[in-house]
């Protein structure tokens, strides 16, 4: 999520959630625009009946054609005066109105700390006939009708708000919203299984008070004082903006690190940090794959290169065989035939073994020489690496015909004591080919 500096900023990208702090209880939210939030209040005023305020768009663009103020209306203005006795806010231009240090001491430190002069408030009108004769104000009820306000434009816009767990009862979790007190039913919250006893209840969700949790507003009832959160759906809107934004940081052409979560039968999916794309079986290798498991296994961290993007339909395509050059180009220039070479059994079919070079190339040892060759089968399992003579170059169908009958005893004790040298030292490096002598 984005961070704004003051509760009356605006996202820096239309249409994100964007979190700010509400300064007496800590959580956060999405800040509205006073053009798009604003809509007509309907109040039921202290002693007496509802009444219609106008917009606060309205307010902004005509101030000289307001009209003057009313019990109950929502209002906006500018603080014009700090004094020990509250704040003078003009409400329009020659039109001031009063909020007394009794309203004031409602506030959080923090809220106090932000008034000066000059700063947009919004405040709602609690005597229009005071002694002194002025227009008193409360901005705490203004600032509690804006809390109201953007918990209306929260549910409208679907978007999800990060707030910190104050309390519990025995029906859920208690969450403010700014000045609101919210509820999150037991109901909406994920993992706590149904079936639990009284008793494990209470402590799972004492267990929660003072964490922050991804919360969906699913109702608002301002005549009834409720505003009721879903951890459920929180939780899944959130999931769906980090991807989005994964999705909108993903370029095609960039190399990635990612983790491999699953393999199927025609490729491999890895997780890029919140957003999971698929590797085709045939951008695995330069070679053709029977199954992805011969070049990579589920957990391995891999880079990747991107494909493309299909932020509409949320889908990646990545490869992993263009993250390395192709080997095949200059492949006469480094390789002779009878040259010795190593590499890592991948797949086994009756065709015989395949093998996969450390530099890309693979190649293939026929069933009828593995027969000939006499090892012993448990070191022709897959995933073991062996020793071969090249004996064919095959450029049209880019393999490599390789040989184990063909490489001398000698040769081969030689390289199974280096085997056995480099295991013992802990290491992961492998002699050299050899070429024939």
């Amino acid at each position: 999520m984005l961070d704004a500096g003051s509760r009356s900023g605006q996202p820096d990208i239309p249409g994100c959630p964007v979190r700010f702090r509400l300064p007496s209880n800590g959580g956060t939210g999405v800040v509205c625009s006073w053009d798009s939030t604003w809509r007509n209040i309907v109040e039921d005023l202290p002693g007496g009946t509802p009444h219609v305020s106008p917009s606060l768009a309205d307010l902004f663009r005509a101030p000289d054609e307001l009209a003057y103020p009313r019990l109950g209306d929502i209002r906006p203005g500018v603080i014009r005066d700090v004094t020990p006795d509250g704040l003078r806010v003009e409400l329009a231009p020659g039109l001031y109105g009063q909020v007394p240090e009794e309203d004031l001491t409602r506030l959080s430190d923090e809220e106090r700390a932000t008034l000066q002069s000059g700063r947009e408030v919004l405040v709602y009108v609690t005597d229009v006939d005071d002694s002194s004769g002025n227009v008193e104000l409360s901005l705490y009820l203004g600032e509690k009708e804006r809390d109201w306000l953007q918990a209306e434009e929260l549910m409208q816009q679907g978007q999800f708000w990060e707030g910190e767990v104050s309390g519990y009862n025995k029906g859920g979790l208690v969450v403010y919203f700014g000045h609101i007190r919210g509820f999150v039913p037991a109901s909406q919250i994920s993992g706590l299984r149904r079936g639990l006893s009284p008793d494990e209840k209470a402590s799972r969700l004492a267990e929660m008070v003072g964490s922050t949790l991804p919360l969906k507003v699913v109702e608002v009832d301002r005549r009834r004082r409720r505003l009721i959160f879903s951890e459920q759906q929180g939780r899944i809107a959130r999931r769906a903006w980090e991807q989005a934004q994964a999705l909108a940081r993903l370029q095609r052409g960039q190399i990635c690190r990612g983790r491999v979560r699953a393999l199927t039968e025609y490729g491999a999916f890895v997780d890029l940090d919140g957003v999971v794309g698929l590797i085709h079986r045939s951008e695995l290798a330069w070679f053709p794959v029977e199954h992805p498991c011969e070049i990579v296994q589920e957990g391995q961290e891999v880079d990747v290169y991107v494909l493309r993007v299909n932020r509409s339909r949320g889908r990646v395509s990545l490869s992993l065989k263009r993250t390395f050059a192709d080997p095949w180009p200059g492949v006469m220039e480094r390789y002779e035939l009878g040259q010795l070479v190593e590499g890592r059994i991948i797949r086994r079919t009756g065709a015989g073994a395949y093998v996969l070079l450390d530099d890309g190339l693979h190649g293939l040892i026929p069933a009828s020489d593995l027969l000939q060759a006499n090892w012993p089968e448990e070191e022709l399992a897959v995933g073991r690496r062996v020793l071969a003579r090249l004996v064919r170059i095959d450029g049209a169908r880019r393999r490599l015909g390789l040989s184990l009958r063909r490489v001398r005893p000698a040769e081969r004790a030689a390289w199974r004591e280096r085997q056995e040298t480099v295991a013992a030292l802990g290491s992961h490096e492998t002699a050299a080919p050899q070429s024939v002598s």
